[in-house]
């Protein structure tokens, strides 16, 4: 009986450090994402091809707890959501100003609507979209 309680005091043990190991990490990444404000470097096409950024910087800000702020041709705000290991952005709206020759906001609001996952690497963040196929590639400003 005794020996059968200590392995599952033991048990409880591992799995409570676990469990918080875990949301220390969570909590790390999250706080990487939302800290800096995150310019667009390249785009990573179908292909595995990069491409630039266009003639006008683009922006991205993750504030905490679930607010997306971006800057291009226009403002742009949305929510945004990280759970296990995926990232979802809804609401996208924004100013209605034209876009500039070269903008690529288009495809920069086609990225983040359509956003799965993303991964960083010291000052590096790449957001993954349409299923990983596509990334954009952005640097901590």
């Amino acid at each position: 009986m005794y020996r059968t309680l200590t392995t599952l005091s033991l048990t409880a043990a591992v799995l409570l450090l676990s469990g918080c190991a875990n949301g220390i990490s969570t909590q790390q990444v999250h706080k990487e994402l939302e800290g800096p404000e995150w310019v667009v470097q390249s785009f990573r096409e179908i292909d595995g091809t990069t491409t630039g950024p266009g003639t006008v910087a683009l922006i991205v800000r993750f504030i905490p707890p679930d607010t997306l702020s971006a800057k291009a041709d226009n403002e742009l705000w949305g929510r945004y959501t990280i759970q296990n290991g995926t990232l979802s952005i809804s609401k996208l709206g924004g100013t209605k100003r034209g876009l500039s020759p070269g903008s690529r906001e288009d495809d920069f609001m086609q990225a983040l609507e359509n956003a799965t996952s993303y991964s960083i690497d010291g000052n590096k963040l790449s957001i993954h979209y349409f299923d990983k196929t596509r990334a954009i590639n952005l640097l901590a400003n």
